[in-house]
């Protein structure tokens, strides 16, 4: 490309070019343009953003040749705007060379290979001085231009490494604000004691699309812990992490071959590629995962690192055995602050007399059901009625009303009062359907807290927070949640073509190739030019008058040899 706009410096043959012309080859560009950016755009992997950019030089690159071969040394504006192609009535007023442009098009694509030695520094500070030298005004010496130039150099790289670390320092500020809902597997800080009203987003997280038309699961994992102190919920062994075994196209086992009565299609964004999955209380198998690496923690927990920004996974998942290990003595511990309220209540509900854990259940579970109520917005402290207890007894002795955290909370400490080990578990409630009813949606709001409890050798789901939350969540509901319910689905059926197994890309290479056949027919073969010499810029500013070949000249130029000249 660099020796073929370089030989017009040799080659004195020009074209004149219509406005249709360089229309076409400017619409040709931008099809390139467009084309390149969808077709990058289509992995899945960052360093294409990178070649995206590095291509650019080639997108551009045939305006280039036109202007660089074509009789005049610059352009119209309409040639570049579609919109002044219908609106400027005069053309030639304004007019554009590109030159320049292509030449900081050429830099930024070089600086997209992400060099990081000063070797390129100075290198496109050479470029760009030479660039500048040949426009340098006429005013200042030439020292003066070189003392000033160092200078700027000097201040660049100086400036550059300032805004390296004002990068890093935005990157950390500005990614706690946009990014996505993050999970802390050793750490659940809860909105137990808080005044005033809980309040979360309808923004979609999750789409869930069971097999035919069968039920969903009720709840999806993402967190266990097992220590409550005040109102955070912690981890013991949270950084036990295990690597699991991947098989082929992605199939990664949590549990041996165990009975496999359910699967669902879930899908999600992942941010950076990395995030806690919310995952079926007994899942056995992660299908259509491709990520570097999933691992599990002691307490169910399933974790990627370098996956893909979006993923569409199958689950399987069946009754029994989880991947949750044996309860340990963390799992029978009520903090000494709370225990003056539980065992009141434990006395109240008649716990300690009985023995059958099928009975203990169905009476924490119908006291939670008869005696208390849901609610997202807490009025008044306990210390305005002249209690002193903590938030979790003031909830079980005096205001019986609250949201899924006091509920998961109370029925893990009174389930473990009454000699069962029980976790406190959080993730999400699938509860919307879309109007299909082919696939359920997840919102924000819909994050919930629950309560596994360990009898007949193994872990069981057990909630106790009232049926009546779906309907107050939904009755708080954004007025205009249907408008970004329609952009969220069309993010997503773009995100399930981007990112799906079929090479989209090449499909998209085969569909621009006739497009692009068309527009070099149009440019090269429906109208000939006509061919003019390329002339000096000395000749092109003189004007040529009428009268100027005549044999007068000869004549007076004889007249001036001889001295005579003609009087002023």
């Amino acid at each position: 490309m660099a020796v073929a706009v370089e030989s017009s410096r040799f080659i004195k043959t020009r074209w004149e070019f219509s406005e249709k012309d360089l229309y076409r080859v400017w619409d040709l560009c931008a099809l390139l343009f467009f084309g390149g950016l969808i077709f990058f755009y289509a992995s899945d992997e960052v360093r294409n953003a990178f070649a995206f950019v590095q291509w650019l030089p080639f997108f551009f690159f045939p305006i280039l040749m036109v202007q660089a071969f074509s009789a005049d040394d610059a352009m119209d504006l309409r040639v570049f705007s579609w919109f002044l192609r219908r609106h400027a009535r005069s053309s030639g007023k304004r007019r554009f060379n590109i030159a320049y442009s292509y030449f900081s098009v050429c830099l930024i694509s070089a600086g997209a290979t992400n060099s990081e030695g000063l070797a390129f520094y100075y290198g496109l500070v050479f470029l760009v001085g030479w660039a500048l030298w040949a426009a340098r005004s006429r005013r200042f010496s030439p020292p003066v231009t070189v003392i000033l130039m160092i200078a700027i150099t000097a201040g660049g790289l100086i400036t550059q490494r300032g805004m390296r670390e004002l990068q890093g320092m935005l990157e950390t500020v500005i990614g706690n604000w946009f990014t996505q809902r993050a999970v802390n597997m050793g750490k659940s800080n809860t909105s137990i004691g808080q005044i005033g009203r809980l309040k979360l987003s309808g923004k979609i997280v999750l789409r869930v699309e069971p097999p035919g038309r069968s039920s969903p699961p009720e709840r999806l994992r993402e967190a266990s812990y097992t220590r409550f102190e005040k109102t955070t919920w912690l981890a013991d062994n949270r950084g036990e992490f295990g690597k699991l075994p991947v098989e082929t196209n992605f199939v990664w086992k949590i549990l041996p071959e165990t009975s496999k009565t359910g699967s669902v299609t879930l899908s999600r964004y992942l941010a950076h590629g990395e995030g806690v999955l919310a995952l079926p209380h007994g899942v056995s198998e992660i299908r259509e995962l491709p990520a570097a690496e999933v691992s599990t923690n002691r307490l169910g927990g399933v974790r990627v690192k370098d996956g893909p920004g979006f993923i569409r996974i199958e689950a399987l998942y069946g009754p029994g055995v989880s991947s949750d290990r044996p309860p340990t003595l963390g799992d029978t511990e009520v903090p000494e602050r709370e225990r003056l309220a539980i065992r009141a209540l434990a006395r109240e509900m008649g716990l300690y007399r009985m023995t059958n854990s099928e009975q203990k259940l169905r009476v924490i579970g119908k006291t939670f059901a008869d005696k208390f109520k849901y609610s997202t917005y807490l009025s008044t402290s306990r210390g305005e009625q002249g209690y002193r207890q903590t938030p979790l007894g003031f909830f079980l002795q005096q205001s019986r009303a609250g949201h899924c955290e006091y509920f998961a909370t109370a029925t893990v400490l009174l389930l473990r009062e009454a000699g069962l080990p029980a976790r406190y578990v959080t993730g999400f409630a699938v509860q919307e359907a879309t109007r299909d009813r082919h696939q359920f949606v997840v919102r924000d709001r819909h994050a919930h807290a629950w309560t596994l409890v360990y009898r007949n050798n193994h872990w069981e789901e057990f909630d106790t927070t009232p049926a009546s939350w779906e309907e107050i969540e939904r009755h708080n509901a954004s007025f205009f949640e249907p408008l970004a319910d329609l952009w969220s689905r069309l993010r997503f059926e773009f995100s399930k073509w981007r990112y799906s197994k079929e090479n989209y890309r090449q499909y998209l290479v085969w569909a621009l190739i006739p497009l692009i056949a068309i527009l070099v027919w149009r440019i090269v073969f429906q109208k000939s030019r006509r061919r003019v010499r390329n002339v000096s810029e000395a000749e092109r500013a003189a004007p040529v008058w009428p009268g100027t070949d005549s044999d007068f000249y000869l004549v007076e130029r004889e007249l001036e040899r001889r001295g005579l000249t003609r009087a002023s």
